[in-house]
């Protein structure tokens, strides 16, 4: 089981390291919000009882909102959408089904005010799809 601090700093690297896109291929990502709705029932599910609840963080896991979410904003979604299948859940990473893992991920972008619009997520993203500032 990998520490919490080894998780944070492969979190940090892949929001930052990502691939670049040019900005002329970006776009907005796309999740329904009855994508976002669906996603909270596997979030409670699978990630609550170490990122809490309201996306909070717990013990050593880390906050999915705020400042911990914002290193996420202007990076391809698809950064956040395969760390996410590497690492998490913590105790079987990549064990769910690529759709539940984009649910997921619509969950957290609506929970951190990143507007819906209207194509849902699809599992895995296409890369040109940017979390906006």
């Amino acid at each position: 089981m990998r520490s919490s601090i080894q998780l944070a700093l492969a979190a940090t690297a892949a929001a930052l390291s990502g691939f670049a896109v040019p900005a002329a291929a970006q776009t907005a990502v796309s999740f329904t919000a009855g994508q976002a709705a669906g996603g909270e029932a596997p979030y409670l599910a699978r990630c609550s009882s170490c990122h809490g609840d309201t996306l909070q963080g717990l013990l050593e896991a880390p906050a999915l909102t705020g400042r911990p979410f914002d290193v996420w904003r202007g990076k391809p979604v698809k950064n956040m959408y395969d760390f996410m299948v590497e690492y998490m859940p913590q105790d079987e990473p990549g064990k769910l089904a690529p759709q539940t893992y984009a649910d997921i991920l619509a969950f957290i972008l609506g929970f951190n005010k990143v507007p819906p619009g209207e194509k849902p997520l699809d599992g895995p993203p296409p890369a040109d799809q940017i979390i906006p500032k």
